[in-house]
């Protein structure tokens, strides 16, 4: 079953508001409610004196309205009277002194101290409402980043953790290069966690050690208390805990890994003049455990809390992005929030129901929401799973090294990695996000289509995957940076792309970071060239051509066919993209980073390989001639897929801010603004 429900803060409010908003939900149709994520203070007011007389009402009255409720474990927010008993607990800074307190997230996850606390805390909330039936599960903590923290315990346990990996200091010294900079360690003593210095000036393999340290320091916490959870627990419940995008990522895969299931916290932009599709966050939150995520906190009002004030959503936003989340493979969505705040940091951050107490469009579009997942059950919607023919790879750890050693002006890891995401969905075709440190052909997967960007961290298991896949007749995508560093964030001392090169069948002879300068690349195909020529059919240009940016990978062919040469600068006329057949498959070396316009006419000639086509083709409503027919969308378009046995369901969504009409395999359609139409199959 689809679940709609909402964030609610009982613990905020004047109990006279509790009857009142449950019934409120009950016939808005809410079958969930998320409680206590930040409540400790309110359920330990002291040490050791429990007041559960609130949240037991709360929990009650949902349960008699039929609405089930997950409950949170809130050591994201330790009480006062914690902090000011065990000031050890608190996190330490890089420049090594504590954080104040005073707002949220300040604990160290790492902390015997804080444990022995979680641990009390979580018996209490657990052993309390085992009997309950309508408490379904729990969340811990929230949106648990990397433990970067620099406590005594922490600094410890770090060098527990190197003195575990190395044999010795001087395995450790030959390994980090510390005769740089006469950097060697005398003893494992010596080792601290980072200092603050900007993290490109300290030793690369030491900071990446660090940073798959704090990853490590948060699963372990999650799995501590997940552990906790099912020990109090007399009967089943779900355990999670929610993420996002945050600076100090933790490792997705391995937080979740003995998690029920993964929780993302959803907020694409409400500003319309900079409209960015969460599609590809979603497809990564369901790639993590290849199966069905939840969203527990879904936009539902103006953002406004760590800056000025968003815009408000424009009508269809709340209802379309739950939908697209769905659509994307969610199975669950709570809203954040039910109400408004009105008192603390977040009193601008809008739920539902704003200030003014009154049932407005936003929570009347929220009602529709739960009113249109009520007409989707009769398609079988949630027996359906998300079924996709291509994939891009994810690698963690190749993220964390980008964000320690900024590689080129404007290059972001992620950047490339949606850029391909956005050229998959204008044609429709959906696309998987998965960790490429494990087997993506697991669980049935067949991927014909597989885009690998920036494999900067050589991992063995990858390289085994991906000769595999090729050699078994599938399409491989490269990109600049692949094939840079060892397994420690220390350079290879191999021609570029090093471990792949087998595969993309060139060397690269020399690199340019050009940043945000542009690069022309000149178009030898002869398809390719038409390809671009279809996809900008209402806009003049040079069909020759197409605009680079950020870096040039200046290539020297081996066993590959030139595709595409660099048209300026001292390499002009060396190869920038190129085509190797390896095994019974193809694979494709992109030297260079391409605008939208670059990146989908180059997918054109790839997805006409292996079919993943459509019957008919149109662009603004004309059909385009060819060899192949393609759907290029409209921007802003997206078409997404749901797979029950032998039904589809297709979700068409117009994540824009505009009004599109366009054709779609024959059929015409008409959306109106973050507009979804469901359709059982086509």
């Amino acid at each position: 079953m689809i679940k709609i429900g909402l964030d609610y803060y009982p613990e905020q409010w004047d109990e006279d508001f509790l009857p009142k908003d449950v019934e409120h939900m009950k016939k808005s149709g809410v079958k969930i409610v998320r409680l206590g994520e930040f409540a400790w203070s309110r359920i330990e007011k002291k040490e050791g004196e429990f007041d559960f007389g609130w949240l037991d009402r709360a929990v009650e009255e949902f349960g008699k309205a039929g609405i089930e409720v997950m409950l949170s474990v809130p050591t994201n927010t330790p009480p006062r009277w914690l902090f000011r008993k065990h000031p050890e607990i608190i996190k330490v800074g890089r420049g090594g002194g504590r954080e104040q307190i005073g707002i949220r997230g300040h604990r160290c996850l790492n902390s015997q101290v804080l444990m022995e606390y979680a641990d009390k805390i979580t018996k209490q909330i657990v052993e309390r409402y085992n009997a309950s039936e309508n408490v379904i599960g729990y969340q811990i903590d929230n949106e648990i980043e990397a433990n970067w923290c620099g406590c005594e315990t922490c600094n410890k346990l770090f060098r527990e953790y190197l003195q575990g990996k190395y044999k010795d200091i001087d395995e450790l010294n030959d390994i980090y290069g510390n005769q740089v900079w006469s950097g060697d360690f005398v003893d494992f003593e010596d080792v601290t966690t980072p200092p603050a210095y900007q993290n490109a000036w300290l030793n690369p393999a030491y900071m990446m050690d660090y940073a798959r340290f704090a990853a490590k320091s948060a699963t372990d916490y999650c799995e501590k208390i997940a552990e906790l959870i099912r020990k109090y627990s007399t009967k089943e419940v779900l355990v999670t805990t929610n993420t996002w995008f945050p600076e100090h990522l933790p490792d997705y895969y391995k937080l979740y890994k003995n998690l029920d299931f993964v929780g993302y916290d959803n907020y694409p932009t409400t500003d319309v003049s900079n409209m960015a599709s969460h599609a590809f966050h979603l497809d990564l939150m369901r790639g993590i455990k290849q199966d069905s995520f939840w969203i527990m906190e879904g936009l539902s009002g103006a953002p406004g809390s760590w800056g000025p004030m968003g815009e408000t959503p424009m009508p269809g936003m709340i209802k379309g992005y739950a939908l697209q989340a769905i659509a994307h493979g969610a199975d669950t969505v709570l809203n954040f929030r039910y109400r408004t705040a009105k008192k603390g940091a977040e009193m601008f951050w809008n739920g539902l129901i704003g200030h003014d107490n009154v049932i407005g469009r936003r929570y009347e579009e929220f009602t529709d929401l739960i009113d249109c997942i009520k007409t989707f059950e009769h398609l079988g919607i949630s027996d359906s799973k998300v079924v996709s023919e291509a994939a891009i790879l994810y690698n963690v750890e190749d993220e964390m090294a980008f964000k320690l050693q900024h590689q080129s002006d404007g290059m972001y890891y992620l950047k490339s990695h949606m850029a391909w995401h956005r050229a998959f969905t204008r044609f429709g075709v959906g696309v998987d996000v998965v960790n490429g440190r494990e087997d993506f052909m697991k669980k049935g997967k067949n991927y014909k289509i597989l885009v690998a960007p920036c494999l900067y961290i050589y991992d063995e298991v990858t390289e085994k995957l991906l000769h595999e896949f090729v050699e078994n007749g599938g399409t491989l995508i490269l990109t600049p940076r692949s094939g840079v560093k060892d397994k420690h964030n220390n350079c290879l001392m191999k021609e570029l792309p090093s471990w792949v090169r087998d595969l993309a069948g060139v060397k690269v002879k020399e690199c340019d970071s050009i940043g945000n300068k542009q690069q022309k690349v000149l178009l030898l195909d002869e398809m390719w060239r038409k390809h671009l020529s279809d996809i900008n059919i209402s806009k003049p240009t040079d069909f020759d051509y197409i605009v680079s940016t950020q870096w040039c990978d200046i290539l020297e062919v081996e066993t590959a066919e030139t595709l595409a040469v660099y048209a300026s600068k001292f390499y002009d006329g060396e190869p920038a993209v190129t085509v190797n057949s390896y095994g019974n498959g193809r694979v494709f070396y992109v030297g260079t980073y391409f605008d939208d316009v670059g990146y989908e006419s180059l997918l054109m000639s790839v997805l006409g390989k292996h079919d993943l086509k459509a019957i008919e083709a149109y662009k603004d409503g004309r059909e385009i001639k060819g060899t192949n027919m393609y759907t290029i969308l409209p921007e802003g378009i997206e078409v997404t897929k749901r797979v029950a046995g032998d039904r589809v369901i297709t979700f068409i969504f117009n994540d824009a801010p505009v009004r599109q009409t366009f054709k779609y395999k024959g059929n015409e359609y008409d959306l109106q603004p973050f507009e979804m139409m469901v359709i059982g199959k086509l």
